[in-house]
């Protein structure tokens, strides 16, 4: 017959005693509350959500002002280029103006894949391997974006560091989701309102609101009567604007050479080209074009079109058909927990003067403007609610 091991003699004896029970209960308990008040209320010991992952690449985003022109966008790409070649450890680098780099399935969550504009640039960095280097690429991205941001800053341009993701991929490590208001406005200013705090905690890098500021485009007006009474047709006046500042396919050509038809594309010069964005620029540009009528006469293009300066109307979001604002923004070497708890501590005594705040469940706020009695709620969103989840 078997005999009974020291260790399943003392389960035994626990099991069968009503103290003992009461013991191992109450100890566990203390365990349980022990290592809780090491992690939240001292932080003896750090909570990290996800380790840092050594990567052997990492990406750089860079968003200008909406309606930013490519050359300036390229000034901040080249002196971003031209700082981090600086590295020992930065191998090569890979610039994609007004497009990202080729879509991985982190670039679909955070939004590579939908670069598309002449304000937008991806630059794809890739360092040595990890065997090859003394730093950790997280280290290395923790020293060399103060240095990048500082210098690169240029024509209003935001730059973010993109590290791959250690788990599944988020649009950001801290994401605040603003849902609510009667406007776009209403939200981007709660959006600002987040994102100023956000910037306020030293652990926190990276912040940006994902939200289009005011931007304003020129709409060219035909003047039908004029164009009428001028002789000059209205086809032709339309064609004309369209080559100035567009051009237009007009044909193909067969080559030996060539496995595909090659377009014959037509348009002005770089005369077509703005010198600045302002109406006067514009202005110069149509009185520039001339047209000749049946008659022979040339007639200025300026006399067929009324230039009129209109608000372009803002991209907007939304998720599960309510529309909404993100406010994103990445940790310095700190767990997600820690400096999100600061902000929120930080909104719930800074901005009562401006918002009745609501608690909705752990995390969640409801803000409620003070004036105008619009209600928005502050979602937290991100690497910690994936791992919550």
């Amino acid at each position: 017959m078997r005999q009974e091991t020291k260790l399943e003699k003392l389960i035994f004896n626990i099991i069968e005693s009503r103290t003992q029970k009461l013991i191992v209960l109450a100890f566990t308990l203390f365990l349980f509350g022990f290592s809780i008040y090491m992690i939240a209320p001292s932080q003896l010991v750090k909570a990290k959500m996800l380790p840092g992952k050594d990567s052997d690449s990492f990406s750089v985003y860079v968003d200008l002002p909406k309606n930013s022109s490519s050359k300036k966008t390229k000034e901040v790409t080249d002196c971003i280029s031209s700082s981090l070649m600086k590295e020992s450890a930065v191998e090569s680098i890979s610039v994609f103006i007004g497009e990202g780099q080729p879509m991985d399935f982190a670039g679909m969550v955070k939004g590579s894949a939908l670069k598309s504009a002449e304000n937008e640039a991806e630059v794809m960095v890739n360092i040595a391997r990890a065997a090859k280097r003394d730093e950790r690429s997280y280290n290395l991205i923790s020293r060399v974006r103060p240095i990048v941001q500082e210098k690169c800053s240029l024509n209003g341009a935001n730059i973010k560091f993109i590290e791959l993701p250690a788990g599944p991929p988020v649009l950001a490590s801290i994401v605040a989701e603003i849902y609510g208001g009667k406007s776009f406005e209403k939200r981007r200013e709660v959006a600002y309102d987040i994102a100023k705090i956000l910037e306020k905690q030293p652990k926190l890098v990276d912040v940006d609101v994902l939200a289009d500021e005011d931007s304003y485009r020129y709409g060219l007006i035909l003047k039908n009567n004029e164009v009428l009474n001028s002789g000059v047709g209205l086809e032709q006046v339309k064609k004309m604007l369209y080559i100035a500042f567009e051009g237009m396919g007009m044909g193909f050509i067969n080559s030996e050479n060539a496995e595909n038809q090659i377009q014959i594309f037509l348009r002005l010069d770089d005369s077509r080209l703005l010198d600045e964005k302002s109406i006067e620029s514009v202005k110069k540009k149509i009185y520039n074009l001339k047209l000749m009528n049946p008659m022979g006469l040339m007639i200025p293009m300026s006399q067929f079109v009324e230039i009129k300066k209109l608000k372009q109307a803002p991209t907007t979001t939304s998720k599960d058909l309510n529309n909404m604002i993100n406010v994103i923004a990445e940790t310095d070497n700190e767990s997600q927990i820690y400096p999100l708890l600061d902000a929120r501590d930080m909104i719930l005594t800074t901005l009562t003067n401006k918002y009745n705040i609501e608690k909705i469940d752990l995390l969640n706020l409801r803000l409620i403007d003070k004036k105008t009695g619009e209600k928005f709620d502050l979602v937290w969103d991100g690497e910690l609610k994936v791992t919550i989840d």
